[in-house]
């Protein structure tokens, strides 16, 4: 078992809850390992949605199969897998889905909005993970955002920490001019690929970690 992902199954507290400076410093790590790749693509898809927002219906249609291929880069690398920039456009392999799940989670952002921006983004984030259940065999948009609805269930004060950490990041990244974002964003999405994948392997978010897990 490698360090990185050892320190992370120790990333817990006693008393439930994740420990997100750990996260943040193992998916720095990560990131680190893969800075090239992962600067490239986010400076590639920052530039396609720059291309696409000029269209306002294009724009909100790609937006979707744009990103999504950060989370596959993400998820690959948080699974020790090879990391390739041109996976930066591999969301366009799942257009139609990529697009009608981009939709639906910006309506739930939505729902948030009236209250304030920062609690939109907040639900936004919570709802981002359906990505990765799409990239793992999701049928559709339905049955991803049920999987991303139950996975918050079962341990929503861990996710409600986590949504709040990468919401954080993106916020620290637009207070850098905006450039921080080609960093915050992959390290926020490595952070949620991380927090997933361990997720899937069923391993509990909160508690204390399996014993056959510790050092």
């Amino acid at each position: 078992q490698d360090v990185s992902a050892l320190r992370y199954t120790m990333a817990t507290n006693p008393d439930g809850g994740i420990d997100v400076i750990d996260l943040f410093s193992d998916a720095v790590d990560i990131f680190r390992e893969h800075a090239v790749q992962f600067a490239v693509g986010t400076t590639l898809v920052f530039a396609l949605q720059t291309a696409t927002s000029y269209f306002y219906i294009a724009g909100l249609l790609l937006m979707g199969p744009i990103v999504m291929g950060l989370f596959r880069m993400a998820l690959a690398a948080v699974r020790k897998q090879e990391v390739r920039v041109g996976d930066a456009l591999s969301g366009f392999d799942y257009f139609v889905t990529a697009v009608l799940l981009n939709i639906a989670v910006v309506a739930f952002m939505c729902v948030g909005l009236p209250l304030c921006v920062l609690p939109g983004l907040f639900i936004f984030i919570l709802f981002l993970p359906s990505y990765f259940f799409i990239l793992d065999g999701a049928t559709g948009i339905t049955e991803a955002f049920a999987m991303n609805r139950e996975m918050l269930r079962q341990d929503w004060r861990s996710w409600l920490l986590v949504g709040a950490y990468v919401l954080g990041l993106i916020l620290v990244g637009v207070a850098l001019l905006g450039v921080g974002l080609i960093v915050t964003v992959p390290i926020g999405i490595i952070s949620l690929a991380r927090v997933y994948d361990r997720y899937k392997s069923g391993v509990p978010l909160s508690g204390m970690p399996p014993s056959e897990e510790a050092p």
